[in-house]
């Protein structure tokens, strides 16, 4: 008895999703059984568990659908959840401007079916509005801004750092999607997003974000409404939100650090034969130097101090570059330049730094010599990881790259590990392969695989396995379905022909 109460007391949030879904026949069905628990529980007097903001945002989406169906049942739901003690949680995070501006697309939508009870309805709601926003009818509605506490000039900014990221992306920026959303979890990533403006609600809600995140596939992520980007946007508030900001990136990155590395275990040669209809993604690669970049501008004015964000900051750039790795993809210069720039700024400080008093020189000091370690460290990595992804690296360049980080005495001297990887980095860069002996085995590769196309130079399966360097680097760079379904017939033939002859 006690479950069956509980159950008819809540309204799950997989249940208010259904309220947008694409069958028609499933968004009347949700409807009828929200509104049924919803009222009988207001007209009784019992108490309910759901998320208001949620099921009033689901109720204004129902407009989306057109034509939009009984919509004078969903705009009473609307009034009487205003009516109810569960306002005040809608008025405290949805913006008086906004609502109205919400009420006023519906009533776009619903100008056609000339209803009078659709009108009075809507006006109603209007009215409600203003009185529970405690908003006077003749003057003009308050900032929803300013009411919530936040400056319109730090929102302008976030804005603006919106619109820049966007502008900036170009088609090449993204990539076939690896999987995609159906279109309930697309709504449910739109709620992700959708953000209270107080700081402390935020806070919370990006909590609930890292709890959920590792339910859907980190690629849903980097695409429409992009969570990923939106996470970065948010990194420009100035309202303590941060620190929890970060901590979603932090687990945004290692979920995608994960999903890579499984998606390692499967051959992809086709992925240029991907139909143009196929949703897009933004590339992983694309993401991380607009992580970067935004990182880099948070830390520049925190070198010198200590706050609760640098640490995270640090962690979230050293993740960026662990990222790269698991890509076994080259990190731009443009990014390299931007650590080595802030690298060479806290070495000219640490250095600069005079005094007789000891406890002077270690204020003055610790934290900036902490952050310049931990970021010699980055730039070491950084230009390490180049050395193998990248085939074409100016070896001259990357050397006078990590030239301070060679004579900071303190970071070779403190960290014996460092100085020995540093030694093998500085051989590397000494001793790269001429570009004479790269096209020398390219040219081997690829007369290889042109002699398989002809069959008086087609070489068995048992000959191929003995050129596993050849053979794998031109399917890495050709790409050939045929070639490759060639190989796999050849070896399987020859595995076949040798258990014969073992048999």
């Amino acid at each position: 008895m006690f479950t069956k109460q509980s159950l008819a007391l809540q309204l799950a949030e997989g249940q208010l999703t259904k309220l947008t879904s694409e069958s028609e026949e499933i968004r009347m069905r949700a409807l009828d059984q929200i509104e049924t628990r919803f009222i009988r529980c207001l007209q009784l007097g019992e108490p309910i568990q759901f998320k208001p903001v949620l099921l009033l945002k689901q109720l204004i989406r129902w407009f989306g659908y057109t034509p939009p169906l009984v919509p004078d049942r969903v705009l009473a739901m609307i009034m009487e959840l205003l009516r109810s003690e569960y306002a005040e949680a809608v008025i405290r995070k949805i913006p008086y401007e906004r609502f109205k501006a919400e009420l006023e697309k519906v009533r776009r939508v619903l100008h056609k079916q000339e209803s009078k009870r659709i009108s009075e309805l809507l006006d109603d709601i209007n009215l409600l509005l203003l009185e529970k926003y405690k908003i006077d009818r003749v003057t003009p509605s308050v900032s929803s801004l300013s009411s919530n506490g936040i400056p319109s000039q730090e929102t302008e900014s976030a804005d603006s750092s919106s619109n820049h990221i966007y502008d900036n992306l170009k088609p090449e920026d993204y990539e076939p999607a690896w999987s995609y959303p159906c279109l309930d979890d697309v709504a449910t990533m739109k709620n992700m997003i959708d953000m209270p403006r107080n700081g402390v609600e935020l806070q919370l809600q990006l909590t609930e974000l890292i709890i959920r995140m590792g339910d859907y596939p980190i690629e849903y992520f980097l695409q429409p409404p992009f969570v990923f980007l939106h996470l970065v946007q948010l990194q420009t508030r100035k309202d303590g939100s941060l620190l929890h900001v970060n901590r979603a990136l932090i687990a945004c990155l290692r979920l995608l650090q994960h999903r890579v590395l499984l998606r390692r275990n499967t051959l992809s040669y086709a992925a240029s034969f991907e139909p143009p209809s196929r949703p897009k993604q933004l590339k992983v690669g694309s993401a991380l130097v607009i992580l970067l970049d935004n990182c880099m501008a948070l830390i520049r004015p925190l070198l010198l101090s200590c706050t609760a964000d640098n640490w995270h900051i640090m962690e979230l750039i050293v993740e960026i570059v662990r990222t790269y790795d698991v890509l076994s993809s080259k990190i731009p210069l443009v990014s390299i330049t931007l650590i080595s720039d802030v690298v060479n700024r806290l070495l000219a400080y640490c250095n600069s730094v005079e005094g007789s008093s000891m406890t002077q020189l270690m204020d003055s000091l610790r934290i900036p010599r902490l952050q310049s370690l931990i970021l010699n460290g980055v730039l070491h990595d950084m230009v390490a990881l180049n050395i193998n992804y990248d085939k074409n690296i100016d070896r001259r360049q990357a050397k006078a790259l990590i030239q301070p980080i060679i004579l900071d005495s303190a970071y070779v001297s403190c960290i014996p590990e460092r100085m020995e990887a540093l030694n093998s980095l500085i051989s590397s860069l000494d001793s790269g392969p001429s570009p004479d002996d790269q096209l020398i085995k390219l040219k081997r590769a690829y007369s290889v695989a042109l002699n398989q196309l002809q069959p008086n130079t087609e070489l068995t399966g048992s000959e191929l396995i003995k050129k596993p360097r050849q053979v794998c680097h031109v399917i890495v760079q050709l790409r050939s379905e045929t070639l490759v379904k060639q190989l796999f017939k050849l070896l399987c033939s020859a595995f076949h022909s040798t258990r014969a002859i073992k048999r």
